[in-house]
């Protein structure tokens, strides 16, 4: 759905930042998030569903999540390269898994996520305590104003009264 490949390398040497923000992505054959050696990147409100659907065997085991670093630095036109994911921000998502894979995330090499206030779906996942699990199957909606997400239409149902309110999972 969403590839970030190699972006400090390509602007201001890694200074300004990447937003990731307010996007569904749902189904597709690889990760929700696919970053390659990149930098500053803040990937927040989103939801990723069911995405990894691939059988090809170099992509399956990425989940919905995959960061990748190379664990050196290289020389480009004079100047030291960012090869490693680092200064991740990946908070206030809301990750639902396919049952049928291993992973949700997979980091590979050196990398530097804080992960904070997501809601993963997806039983026996292994969250920072910053964040919420709730098992394979948990309905995740608020209430039931979407047209028919498991087929992809996320379209909102009458008036959608939960439009734009903070999104109450779980009462305290």
């Amino acid at each position: 759905c969403i590839i970030i490949d190699e972006n400090a390398h390509y602007t201001d040497a890694g200074r300004s930042r990447t937003l990731i923000k307010n996007n569904i992505c749902v189904a597709n054959g690889g990760p929700g998030v696919a970053m390659s050696r990149s930098k500053n990147v803040d990937i927040v409100n989103n939801t990723f569903y069911r995405n990894n659907r691939t059988s090809l065997p170099t992509v399956v085991s990425h989940g919905e999540f995959m960061c990748q670093s190379m664990d050196a630095s290289e020389k480009v036109e004079g100047r030291t390269v960012f090869t490693k994911c680092e200064d991740i921000v990946y908070r206030d998502n809301v990750i639902v898994g396919r049952s049928d894979r291993k992973v949700l995330v997979a980091e590979f090499g050196t990398v530097s996520v804080a992960y904070s206030g997501n809601v993963w779906v997806r039983t026996g996942f292994s969250a920072p305590s910053t964040d919420v699990v709730f098992p394979d199957g948990t309905q995740v909606v608020a209430s039931p104003n979407e047209t028919d997400p498991p087929q992809g239409d996320w379209r909102t149902v009458g008036s959608a009264a939960g439009r734009g309110a903070p999104w109450p999972l779980m009462s305290h």
